[in-house]
């Protein structure tokens, strides 16, 4: 039997994209796909064999895969491609969450921040300008220049 792993000497994505791409990206999906858990009949391939996987996958009994090298390598040929349509589903909705997420994040700066921005050197101004009025000296008036001032008002 030709374990669990089935292309990882093959033509599969070991051979066609760099050794770390593989290692970080490729690798781990693998492993997960093959080993990830399976639950209530849904999941991963719940380390059953690559056998009962292209059963769950084709309907067709796991007697059938094990017959012969032929059927062997057809039920390979099955898992790589439903490997690969996985893994490409998984880079498009990480894809698709990075775009999200950028946008987001492009919205909120631009639109949020920087007017927030203009708004908060406005109040400063303001509250700047308004400490200067608060904390200038308060000229204090004896009675006599007050009584002199006002003088001053109703003859003009």
């Amino acid at each position: 039997m030709w374990g669990i792993f089935p292309s990882s000497t093959s033509s599969g994505y070991s051979a066609n994209i760099g050794g770390e791409i593989y290692n970080l990206v490729v690798y781990p999906l693998r492993v997960l796909f093959f080993q990830g858990p399976k639950l209530w009949g849904f999941g991963f391939g719940g380390s059953s064999g690559a056998e009962s996987m292209c059963q769950s996958f084709t309907d067709v009994r796991s007697e059938f895969w094990s017959v012969s090298e032929e059927t062997r390598r057809e039920c390979f040929e099955i898992l790589e491609k439903k490997f690969r349509g996985f893994v490409i589903g998984t880079v498009a909705v990480f894809t698709i969450a990075f775009c999200f997420q950028f946008m987001y994040l492009s919205i909120n700066r631009y639109f949020l921040l920087k007017p927030l921005n203009e708004v908060n050197k406005n109040l400063e101004r303001v509250i700047s300008a308004l400490n200067g009025c608060l904390l200038s000296p308060v000229v204090e008036l004896e009675v006599d220049e007050v009584d002199e001032i006002n003088k001053n008002k109703k003859l003009n």
